[in-house]
């Protein structure tokens, strides 16, 4: 009944409206109200929000069009992390290309599901096939990925190395079993050298089977998120930036870039905002022009 409510407020007339577009809105609800106490009775909830929705858009007339164009400007994709090694994926947008891209997943699912007879239920097929077809599997630009195998230091010296949980850099631990997955996809391997004790990067080797961006992968690596104080958007998706800045004579070296997510990017080189690296650890501080200092959150 909730969603029956919020539908039919859509028809309540602005506060500034004329006593006419007040007395409009009323005959309008008042027509819903009518249909529904007739449809409840004899509809399932699903026909009843349909059969209400269908009403309110009629009743609204020119307004829906305007609804709509109003609707898509916030059209979006969203990531959720939900625990577990899962996450939602959600999108939102057009009901007739959703509605269309639901029953392709549907309707593929449901063949799949006849062939493997007693294997994946069908929203589990829905969503490997989302991922997959998401992610490009099986065309020319399919996703690559990057694997970072790290060595403990320890192992390199003969010494015992405790066990260490696998991650995704810049968003957490992953189990054993879906990080050998990622490691047997991958294209090409990164060896990183670590200290378990301090837990910092001691060496990383540049030499991969392709060819890579190898200061990046160490910033992406080293921060794992934008490097502002506070932010924590994925360095993976950052622009990497140089705290000295080239134009003014700066130089390309690891100690003298950081990732910046492309928001304070932007801040940074636009605004009188000044973005100052900590040196011992790596992290930026932001100082207002009236004097606001940032200051780094605990580690925990």
């Amino acid at each position: 009944m909730q969603d029956v409510v919020s539908r039919v407020r859509v028809l309540q007339a602005p506060v500034d409206a004329t006593d006419d577009a007040l007395a409009e809105a009323r005959g309008a609800i008042s027509a819903v109200d009518e249909a529904a106490a007739g449809w409840v009775l004899t509809c399932t909830p699903a026909m009843l929000r349909r059969k209400v929705r269908t009403l309110v858009d009629r009743l609204l007339g020119d307004r829906t069009v305007r609804r709509h164009a109003r609707a898509m400007e916030d059209r979006a994709v969203t990531f959720t992390e939900a625990g577990d090694g899962m996450s939602w994926l959600s999108i939102y947008g057009p009901t007739a290309d959703l509605h269309a891209a639901y029953h392709r997943l549907s309707a593929t699912a449901k063949h799949m599901q006849k062939a493997e007879r007693g294997g994946r239920t069908r929203d589990q097929l829905r969503t490997d096939l989302a991922a997959a077809w998401l992610k490009g599997d099986g065309t020319a630009t399919a996703v690559t990925t990057k694997v970072f195998v790290t060595v403990p230091v320890q192992l390199l010296t003969g010494e015992a190395a405790p066990a260490e949980q696998a991650e995704i850099v810049g968003v957490g631990p992953i189990d054993p079993l879906t990080a050998s997955q990622i490691f047997l996809d991958a294209g090409s391997f990164h060896r990183v050298i670590t200290d378990p004790v301090k837990g910092v990067i001691v060496d990383m080797d540049r030499r991969t089977y392709r060819p890579t961006r190898a200061q990046r992968d160490w910033l992406i690596l080293q921060h794992g998120t934008c490097s502002r104080d506070g932010c924590t958007r994925l360095a993976l998706d950052a622009d990497i930036d140089h705290d000295h800045p080239w134009a003014d004579g700066g130089t390309t070296d690891i100690r003298r870039l950081r990732p910046l997510c492309p928001r304070d990017h932007r801040l940074r080189h636009r605004t009188r905002a000044r973005y100052r690296t900590r040196p011992e650890e790596r992290t930026v501080q932001v100082i207002t022009p009236t004097g606001f200092r940032s200051s780094a959150p605990a580690p925990f």
